[in-house]
């Protein structure tokens, strides 16, 4: 018999959804639950994953999905269910509170409260078993020693209560010598280098190495990963995490910001080492992994993809030798009659694919194989014409191979023909394969993080400012932001439908710094974006800001408290994605130095009080920043832009192809901007008849325009 759906059922969480079907009588995070277990005098059993977790998958297989333990959850308690990634400040508050009771945390998180919200166990991944022991118990303590309860629930509030609101530093002048000295510490400390397991990649930390001019360190990072099994060697983009220190075996779950994160790093190493072409390929992979997989009908991006496959995780993308096999076969009985390969040309293929990414008998994962690409592929002297001629004959086949010479690998080996083929034949067999589910809800930050990359992306990977990434810009705006006829921000949204999800500061964070990377872009339509930029920050101080005594420079996560716990979530170190604070001191760096520009003096005004408040923030998280210099790497991004001015080139008749190679002069931190968009050149400048012109500023120090030909190297 079909068990009948329950409340989860019209969430607009895919995770909610996937548990519409459980016999557990789940409730959506809201008032309504709470309301429930006082009227029952029962504990709230609070359950927190995501939909692309593959042990919250295993729990629910297990647990939720069982009609005893079902009934125990039911009878003796309000069961929650909750998207994390929907509602960040909820699972904040309760991550932070199971790594007080625990010294861990992780997902499934488990978690019983009573009415009010406040914890009083928590927990993460249980066995059917354990947690039928574990919810006896507790039943047991709530209904024969309440003292117990309020005891342990009071005083873990109170440790949260005062963590929350914690002054870990200040804005002061003593601050900002520490401040101006904080990228070299975080270099020193080793940022961007990855030992021992599991291995997650320093997406962050990166992007901040090639800004503080350690491209090469970057480069090594990188260039481990691309080379192992976090990479998606077929398809492109980048899995969440692997499980040894090798970067070999991932977890197989693919999300939207580490692929963003990830692309945004890619590009500034790119910036910086054009003839890299192993970045390069992988760069631009990424980018069809994020519009081909993850893009969306209404052009913006879903989450992620699960890391399972019908119950298996990486059976989409693992091999055994059978299927290597199989798929050569399949490619060479798919070519015309008049020019099939023999089947021992088609074995010989196969040996070569097992043999270039690394799949074997004994395999990675129940004897299936984890494909990597320790060593490229090359030509050797002569081949490259050889192999061209030969193949004249298949040009359905031979389809993008000058692009993949264009983009080979180390030492500029570009991949054969052979290669080519095979990759090809591999992709098209796993495109037939059972597919991971998609994440389809549409979160604000990461598809702003998606923005910002693509549009600093365009130039490196293109040599044109030309990007989809304003366009996404602006279906973002007009997804998540509410606003009256005046323009007025009235609510920034996380994920639009149920339940509620309201926007955090990394949400608004990551807008604004889309906003201004698609402003400079010359986007600004009638000063629409610069009002926009001006009025999310407002918008912003008016909803997160601590101002006021020692406080400054200080901002909360969220826009209230959770629940009855009275703690307002407030995160300043660096996770999975950099802290929302550092991004948002990152965002107005960038937007004081573009208002800078503008010959409106009341926006250059504006710009000025941007800039001093990226700063109060910079200063008043140097604390923070030195218990955790190795994990800083968003810091180091916030940092080395904010004290580099940022660096704002402003150019006057220049060409979409000199902006390309200023760009790379500059790298992708720095700002391009117009005079025909409205910036202005400073003091004495060329006459109109000498062309193309450029002047650079470097923490509010222009030097003197001059042509664009001539200029030499601005690094």
């Amino acid at each position: 018999m079909t068990q009948p759906l329950n409340r989860l059922a019209d969430s607009s969480s895919p995770y909610l959804r996937q548990h519409a079907d459980n016999p557990v009588d789940w409730w959506p995070w809201g008032a309504d639950a709470f309301a429930e277990a006082r009227r029952r005098d029962v504990p709230v059993f609070l359950s927190i994953g995501y939909a692309t977790c593959h042990w919250c998958h295993v729990m629910a297989a297990d647990s939720f999905t069982d009609p005893a333990t079902a009934a125990q959850i039911n009878a003796g308690y309000v069961p929650v269910k909750v998207d994390r990634e929907q509602l960040p400040g909820v699972d904040a508050v309760y991550l932070q509170a199971t790594q007080a009771l625990t010294g861990q945390g992780g997902w499934p998180m488990t978690v019983v409260t009573d009415a009010d919200g406040r914890p009083f166990f928590a927990g993460t991944f249980f066995r059917r078993d354990q947690l039928r022991q574990l919810l006896d118990a507790l039943t047991r303590v709530w209904t024969t020693d309440r003292a117990q309860v309020e005891g342990i629930a009071g005083k873990l509030i109170a440790a949260l209560s005062a963590a929350a609101e914690e002054d870990r530093g200040t804005a002061s002048w003593a601050a900002q010598d520490a401040t101006t000295a904080l990228p070299a510490r975080i270099v020193d400390a080793g940022a961007g280098v990855v030992e021992g397991a599991p291995t997650f990649p320093p997406s962050a930390a990166l992007l901040g190495l090639v800004r503080a001019g350690e491209t090469d360190r970057a480069r090594e990072t990188l260039h481990a990963m691309l080379r192992g099994g976090l990479y998606d060697q077929l398809a492109g983009g980048f899995h969440r995490y692997c499980v040894d220190a090798a970067w070999h075996v991932p977890h197989f779950e693919k999300t939207l910001y580490d692929n963003a994160l990830l692309l945004r790093a890619m590009a500034a190493c790119l910036a910086d080492r054009p003839a890299d072409l192993l970045v390069r390929r992988a760069a631009e992979r990424t980018v069809d992994f994020l519009t081909g997989e993850l893009g969306t009908a209404d052009g913006l991006f879903a989450s992620g993809l699960d890391a399972d496959t019908d119950g298996v995780e990486g059976l989409t993308y693992t091999w055994t030798p059978q299927q290597v096999r199989g798929a050569m076969e399949a490619w060479r009985t798919r070519m015309p009659e008049e020019l099939r390969r023999e089947p021992e040309e088609a074995e010989s293929d196969a040996r070569y694919a097992m043999a270039a990414f690394g799949v074997t008998d004994d395999g990675d994962i129940d004897g299936r194989s984890v494909l990597t690409y320790p060593r490229d592929i090359g030509y050797g002297s002569g081949e490259r014409g050889e192999d061209l001629a030969a193949n004249e004959a298949l040009p359905w086949e031979a389809r993008g191979i000058i692009d993949d010479w264009k983009t080979g690998g180390d030492g500029g080996a570009a991949e054969n023909l052979r290669m080519h083929r095979v990759r090809r034949a591999l992709l098209a067999a796993r495109r037939e394969r059972p597919r991971p589910a998609v994440d389809d809800k549409t979160v604000t930050a990461w598809n702003a993080m998606a923005a910002v990359a693509l549009t600093e992306a365009a130039g490196p990977l293109t040599g044109s400012p030309d990007s989809t990434g304003p366009d996404v810009t602006v279906r973002l705006w007009d997804h998540a932001v509410l606003t009256d006829d005046d323009g007025t921000v009235l609510d920034v949204v996380r994920c639009t439908g149920e339940p509620a999800s309201p926007g955090t500061l990394e949400d608004c964070a990551w807008l604004l710094l889309a906003l201004v990377r698609a402003w400079e872009c010359g986007g600004d339509d009638g000063g629409d974006l610069a009002g926009q930029v001006s009025e999310l920050i407002r918008y912003i101080q008016l909803v997160f800001s601590r101002a006021g005594g020692d406080h400054r420079g200080t901002w909360y996560d969220g826009a209230d408290s959770v629940a009855g716990t009275g703690v307002r979530p407030r995160e300043p170190y660096d996770g999975a994605t950099p802290a929302a604070v550092g991004v948002l001191a990152e965002a107005l760096s960038y937007a004081g130095a573009l208002a800078g520009t503008s010959g409106d003096a009341d926006l250059r005004t504006l710009g000025g009080r941007w800039s001093a408040e990226a700063r109060r923030i910079l200063d008043a998280h140097t604390a923070v920043i030195e218990r955790h210099l190795p994990a800083a790497g968003g810091w180091l991004c916030a940092l080395t832009a904010h004290l580099a001015g940022p660096v704002t080139a402003t150019v006057r008749g220049a060409s979409d192809a000199q902006i390309g190679e200023l760009r790379a002069e500059l790298g992708t931190s720095a700002l391009i901007v117009r005079t025909e968009d409205g910036a202005e050149l400073v003091g004495e400048t060329p006459g109109d008849t000498a062309g193309a012109v450029v002047q650079i500023c470097r923490a509010g120090v222009c030097e003197v325009a001059q042509p664009l030909p001539g200029a030499g190297k601005h690094r």
